[in-house]
């Protein structure tokens, strides 16, 4: 009996059809998958090595103005400190030569919440304080203090001014013209 090459041949390329159908189709679908899937997670990767690489220039930036953040932190305490705030104020007073007859704070004005300016910030509100201090002085002086307000690291605004020459009890009632009495309103700020 002999072996019909024709039919031998179909029946083999049948095989071959039927085994490169069930066993390397599959396996080459699988491949094309797995290299989608490391496309994918390699653009994911990409994606995050970027991201991180932009967050380490921030944080170098931030670390290279410390300084200035500090500065920042001073101008606006996290802390209401009223006692570092008029020891400041009494001892610029003094060292311009004038005498703080007294110091009177208002009301904390209702301020600006941070979480409305700036969102995902805490609860935390910007507020005024106002107050009112009475110095007495030469001109000078006051213009002293006033530059040294200037000059510091807290935020202060003079709101406003006002000044009377001070009576001179030696001299009857001619004003001294060398000394006044001050009244400023001033603004500073904290969270």
């Amino acid at each position: 009996m002999g072996i019909n090459k024709p039919v031998a041949a179909i029946i083999i390329f049948i095989i071959n059809a039927v085994v490169i159908f069930f066993f390397l189709v599959p396996k080459y679908q699988e491949s094309l998958d797995l290299e989608k899937e490391l496309f994918e997670k390699q653009t994911v990767h990409q994606d995050q090595s970027n991201y991180y690489g932009k967050v380490s220039d921030i944080l170098q930036s931030i670390e290279s103005r410390k300084d200035v953040l500090k500065k920042v932190e001073k101008a606006l305490p996290a802390d209401l400190s009223l006692g570092s705030l008029i020891y400041f104020l009494q001892k610029n007073a003094v060292e311009k030569e004038l005498i703080v007859k007294s110091i009177s704070f208002s009301k904390p004005l209702s301020g600006i919440s941070l979480k409305q300016a700036l969102p995902g910030e805490s609860d935390k509100e910007l507020r005024s304080i106002i107050l009112t201090i009475n110095l007495s002085g030469r001109y000078q002086g006051l213009k002293n203090f006033l530059t040294s307000l200037e000059k510091s690291d807290r935020l202060f605004e003079v709101n406003a001014i006002s000044f009377t020459p001070i009576q001179s009890l030696s001299k009857g009632l001619l004003p001294n013209l060398d000394n006044y009495d001050f009244k400023l309103e001033i603004k500073t700020h904290t969270y």
